[in-house]
């Protein structure tokens, strides 16, 4: 028999559809030294010393109340690298520095991401996102080409509604604005996210791209 919602399926992103090689710090650190010379390991200690006074810039789920929507998180990022280009002194590099990093394309896709995301479509189901991060994660899904994919009023951000899983009032907020998912679906890489999904009544598919990747996902598609 089949189950109520099981047309629904929510993906997380980091390490389920995409992944990065590098971390956004070392993403900064080289272009923060193409943009100002400044020698690496002199912008590394200042990102370091600067990041542990502002944790929410490399920790995402610091001060997420702060960063509900992409202006506020383009807001609290540039009050971070204003910090950072003035202990360098290098104040007038600074916008060209935002311009450029709003442009960068950090993450990859996984081989097979492409193609499933197509496959479930194809057979009629409805594709949501459920994930932890910042209001860019939005941007993230247009850079790699597979926003379209996701149906909007499916795309659940933890920052945009100030709440992260593993916390069931993450799940929880998802269900008052859709009603009851029991039977529905979430695709993720952690454990923890998963159990909290399965306590709710969802369906729990973990997706380890070190196992079985998203072949896992063979048995829903027609």
């Amino acid at each position: 028999m089949k189950r109520k919602n099981s047309n629904i399926i929510f993906f997380d992103l980091g390490d389920t559809l995409i992944y990065r090689e590098r971390s956004h710090k070392d993403f900064d650190k080289e272009l923060i030294k193409k943009i100002t010379g400044k020698d690496t390991d002199i912008i590394d200690n200042i990102l370091t010393v600067m990041s542990n006074q502002d944790r929410g810039v490399y920790s995402f789920w610091i001060d997420n109340d702060r960063c509900r929507t992409i202006q506020e998180e383009e807001k609290y990022n540039k009050g971070f690298f204003v910090k950072v280009f003035n202990r360098l002194g290098c104040q007038d590099r600074l916008d060209i520095f935002i311009h450029e990093r709003n442009l960068q394309v950090r993450y990859k896709l996984f081989s097979g991401t492409l193609r499933y995301l197509k496959l479930l479509k194809e057979s009629n189901f409805n594709l949501g996102v459920a994930t932890n991060g910042r209001p860019s994660r939005h941007i993230v899904l247009k850079q790699l080409g597979i926003y379209d994919y996701f149906c909007p009023s499916l795309v659940f951000i933890s920052d945009e509604i100030g709440l992260t899983k593993p916390d069931k009032k993450f799940y929880l907020y998802i269900e008052n604005k859709l009603g009851d998912l029991s039977g529905a679906t979430l695709c993720d890489d952690e454990d923890t996210n998963l159990s909290t999904a399965v306590e709710n009544g969802w369906i729990g598919v973990k997706i380890d791209h070190n196992k079985l990747g998203f072949s896992v996902l063979d048995k829903l598609i027609d």
